[in-house]
This record gives C-alpha cells, sequence and structure tokens, in this order.
C-alpha cells in the first residue's frame, strides 16, 4: 500500500509531458478518488509516462481544474512545454489588471521566463496577499529573461471603451519586449475589441493566471505595477478620494468620496454614468421631499 501510495505521488508530481489520449493505457485505481472524494481512476501515458486522472462521473479531467483542490499542487508548465515541444522558441505569458476600478489606468505585462524556471509560491495574482505579490515581483523581475509593463489612461479607456483598452494594454507590453515573441499565452478568452486586436501569435487561456507560468507572473507584475500608481501617484495627487484605500475600485468609501468631491481627470467619466444618474436624480428628489 505505502509503495503505491509513493508511486502515485511521484507520478502526480510528475510534469506533464504529453498530452496525446490514444496513448493512455490504463494504471491505477481507487487511490486518486481518496483525493478527489469520488470514484477515479488513473491513466498512464505509455510515450512519457506522464499521469493524468480521469473520472467516472466527470470524464476527463483537466489538470488545470484540480489546482489548489486538496493540497494538490499542479504543472503551471505545461501550456509552455506544449509550445516549446512544438517548436516555438521565444515565448510571453500576458495578462492585464484594473479592468473594473472607476478610476486609473488600465495595466498590463508581459513576461518571458526562463525555461521551467523555479520562482516559489508563483500563482495567479489574485490568490496572493499584497505582501506575497510584492516579494514576488522582486524575484520575477529579477529572474525573467525580459519583461514590460504598459498602462492605457482613464481618458484612453473613455475613449475606446474597457476591451478595447485592455487589448491595447496588452499590446503596448507585449511591444514593450525587447525580442518580439514567436508566442504569446494570454490569460481570459479574449484577443481583440471593436478597434482593438492582439498583433502577435497568441493562445487565449481561461484562467491562464493560475495554469500557466508565464501568465502568471505577468499578472502579478500588472498588479503590482498598478497598485503602486494607484498608491504612489494617484492617492498624493487626490488625497481626498483616499485611493490609496480602495485601489479605485467601486466601494461605499469611493463612492463617498465621489458624493462629497465629485470626481477628478483621474476617473473613467464612462465608469460613473449611473452615479452621475442618481446624482443628477438626487436634487429633484430632495425639492419634492422639500414641497411635501
Amino acid at each position: 500500500g505505502r509503495a503505491l501510495a509513493g508511486e502515485l505521488r511521484r507520478c502526480v508530481n510528475n510534469r506533464l509531458q504529453c498530452r496525446h489520449p490514444a496513448l493512455w493505457t490504463d494504471f491505477l485505481h481507487s487511490l486518486w478518488g481518496m483525493a478527489l472524494g469520488k470514484q477515479c481512476s488513473m491513466r498512464l501515458c505509455g510515450s512519457c509516462r506522464s499521469v493524468l486522472p480521469v473520472s467516472d462521473s466527470l470524464g476527463l479531467v483537466c489538470p488545470a481544474q484540480l489546482s489548489g483542490k486538496r493540497g494538490i499542487t499542479l504543472d503551471l508548465w505545461t501550456y509552455e512545454r506544449e509550445q516549446w515541444n512544438s517548436g516555438i522558441q521565444t515565448l510571453c505569458g500576458v495578462d492585464e489588471a484594473g479592468a473594473g476600478p472607476l478610476a486609473g489606468p488600465v495595466y498590463a505585462a508581459a513576461v518571458i521566463l526562463p525555461r521551467e524556471v523555479e520562482i516559489p509560491g508563483l500563482n495567479d495574482s489574485k490568490k496572493l496577499t499584497e505582501k506575497k505579490r510584492e516579494a514576488l515581483y522582486d524575484l520575477i523581475t529579477a529572474q525573467a529573461v525580459a519583461y514590460s509593463v504598459a498602462r492605457v489612461e482613464a481618458a484612453e479607456i473613455d475613449e475606446m471603451d474597457i476591451l478595447n483598452a485592455r487589448m491595447l494594454a496588452m499590446n503596448r507590453a507585449i511591444e514593450g519586449l525587447p525580442q518580439t515573441p514567436d508566442m504569446a499565452l494570454i490569460d481570459g478568452n479574449r484577443d481583440h475589441g471593436s478597434a482593438v486586436a492582439i498583433t502577435v501569435p497568441h493562445l487565449c487561456i481561461v484562467g491562464g493566471d493560475g495554469k500557466s507560468a508565464s501568465i502568471a507572473a505577468a499578472s502579478i507584475l500588472a498588479k503590482v505595477s498598478r497598485d503602486r500608481y494607484v498608491t504612489d501617484v494617484l492617492d498624493r495627487e487626490y488625497p481626498q478620494y483616499q485611493f490609496a484605500r480602495h485601489k479605485g475600485y467601486g466601494t461605499k468609501l469611493h463612492y463617498a468620496m465621489l458624493d462629497t468631491y465629485g470626481p477628478c481627470p483621474a476617473h473613467r467619466r464612462t465608469f460613473l454614468k449611473k452615479w452621475e444618474a442618481r446624482r443628477t436624480c438626487a436634487p429633484k428628489h430632495w425639492e419634492i421631499r422639500g414641497r411635501t
């Protein structure tokens, strides 16, 4: 039993190098069910000796879907390895941060990492504490082959809409790299807006910041860069809005500051339409109450 469990751990921790279903053969039963809480089996790839779980109730289980479940640690280099094995030499991960806030730029980062470099704790920036993101930012920038961070300002967002602004920010980040990548791994399922599209060969990966090391690194650089800008620049230029506390997001505090001071040049006016509608209606409401 111990020997079998050890073999299971070794196979699960083995980095997946082959994703050819036709090569799988039946391998292990029942032990994977202990990890997933359901009856499952394992299949072993006869080519690369890698293991993939197969659920009787769910069918084939994608390794990325298991990330974080009951302490299971999965390989973040699967997508990169697929591209390298197909002949791609240089690839970058790309992600953006700050699409949702009411104020400030939207940021994007592009990162080229050394092949399978070890960066302990690397993960989706949204799953990390601010302290961990800051520490990983320094590790990533120190170890990356190349990286680039770019932004699209609030006024530009208002001119073109947030989807096009996101695409533009990612293009700017990719163009800022000292070398043009052969392939870009992009977080999400969108690669174009009505006016702007990603210009380099690319692969969109839904939830890519939790599945790809390159995208995870980009997500951290974009998030930390934006947070630093909001805290170090916007908060000092417009201290009355307390940007350092809410980072520009639509919190109760932020709306209270907007009610008190109105918008500043850093605000995205197209994001404030509902707030402006409520504000213009409010005097009429008070006037009616006063008359009654």
